[in-house]
């Protein structure tokens, strides 16, 4: 009898010892998956938050080609297409929270009909074919002529897909799909290339010039100075080689190479004037009165200097008034040719900024005729353009404010050797 007893007590303890590890092992498995459900949700949380925060759209969608995870960053683009692709924060028939959710409802249809019509065959294809595609360019309104999308830079978009495997055969389950707004950059690309076309037509324009200049130097030198030097030379010569000269015939030849070597002096000045005015030397201010009044005055223009602190004017850095008088040069000219003006003002002055010289202000305006500011050939017009890459070299600013039958305003400003100014924008060709 006792060993029966022993032998149920045995029997109890073992099952209860049994029943305690199994209760253990549930007990340590439990929390095995409570932690490993933790990192599954950590894990979860920080892919929501790099999947809603990436800078470009981001989605995964099934093989029938409906989202089923979206980032914020192509919510919005869907939004400039529709704006009912979500409603009150949340897209129309998700669940879920945040920017990176299901969306059942939403397809290829929510996204810009030319980015959505060019994504089509090629996300069939991925699926078909189990090969990503990588960095395709789609422009809206690719089908147009040039001419339709010159006016505002169309939009463009950089998009790469890449099919989601699975691991149990071949056929991805689905796919994703990056997309970055490129529209900026290739504005900016553009805008840097007609940069680059307008520079190099300016550079050819201004070779062009210094050949005439060349030329022009040239004809100088030997038409008229070549023949004066030439013509004083054989008086000299005939004086050496008659034998008896009287004193009257000395000074008449004398008096008459006196007047040539004069006349070739007057025109050595007139030349290196051309090359460099004498009265730089004299200030910019000076420099300005002696252009006006060379280019304007002959043609019956009133014009009007007017200056702060000629002192202050005088002590200008010499690469800073060489590009003040040259603007100033550029603008007078086209007065001339063009303006059709009676009456100029310029005005010249120091820029303070807290009381210290921040650079210098022009500002040139006339009466003429002005212009359509939209209808400048930048094939042909070669004084703005020259003006704004002066100006750009100095990083300062220029604008120009025109209009048929209004005149002409153009306003530079240029910053002193600290660059105090900010070379952001250049009115004139913008």
């Amino acid at each position: 009898m006792i060993g029966s007893r022993e032998y149920f007590i045995t029997v109890v303890a073992l099952g209860l010892g049994f029943l305690l590890l199994v209760l253990l092992a549930w007990l340590w498995a439990h929390l095995r998956r409570q932690r490993m459900a933790r990192e599954v949700e950590r894990n979860e949380a920080l892919f929501d938050a790099f999947f809603n925060a990436a800078p470009a759209g981001m989605a995964i969608l099934d093989r029938e080609l409906n989202f089923v995870r979206i980032n914020s960053t192509l919510l919005a683009l869907m939004q400039q297409e529709n704006p009912l692709v979500r409603e009150g924060g949340r897209m129309a028939g998700a669940e879920g929270a945040g920017g990176a959710e299901p969306c059942a409802r939403q397809s290829l249809r929510h996204l810009p009909s030319d980015l959505a019509a060019a994504l089509l065959p090629r996300m069939t294809e991925v699926l078909m074919s189990n090969q990503p595609v990588d960095k395709m360019e789609i422009v809206a309104g690719a089908g147009e002529s040039e001419s339709d999308t010159d006016v505002a830079t169309p939009a463009c978009w950089l998009v790469s897909l890449f099919p989601i495997p699975t691991p149990f055969g071949r056929n991805p389950v689905g796919l994703g799909m990056v997309i970055q707004d490129i529209a900026l950059l290739k504005a900016t690309q553009r805008a840097l290339e007609q940069s680059r076309a307008a520079l190099r037509r300016l550079g050819a324009h201004r070779e062009r010039q210094m050949e005439r200049e060349y030329q022009r130097l040239a004809r100088e030198f030997h038409d008229e100075l070549g023949q004066l030097l030439t013509t004083a030379r054989m008086h000299l010569q005939l004086l050496s080689r008659q034998p008896e000269v009287t004193h009257a015939q000395v000074a008449a030849s004398a008096q008459t190479i006196d007047g040539m070597l004069a006349d070739a002096y007057r025109s050595i000045k007139t030349i290196a004037a051309d090359l460099r005015p004498p009265a730089l030397n004299l200030g910019l201010v000076a420099a300005v009165e002696w252009l006006a009044e060379r280019m304007l005055l002959p043609i019956g223009v009133q014009c009007e200097v007017q200056y702060q602190d000629a002192d202050a004017l005088s002590g200008l850095e010499d690469g800073l008034a060489i590009t003040a008088f040259r603007i100033v040069q550029e603008a007078l000219t086209n007065v001339v040719r063009h303006a059709e003006a009676r009456r100029v003002r310029i005005v010249i002055a120091r820029e303070c900024v807290d009381g210290a010289d921040a650079g210098l202000h022009l500002s040139i305006a006339d009466d003429g005729r002005g212009f359509d500011m939209t209808q400048v050939s930048r094939e042909t017009h070669f004084g703005l353009l020259g003006m704004t890459e002066r100006v750009a070299a100095l990083g300062g600013r220029l604008d120009v404010e025109t209009a048929p039958g209004a005149g002409t305003h153009i306003e530079v400003r240029l910053p002193d050797a600290s660059g105090a100014f900010d070379s952001s924008s250049l009115g004139a060709l913008a």
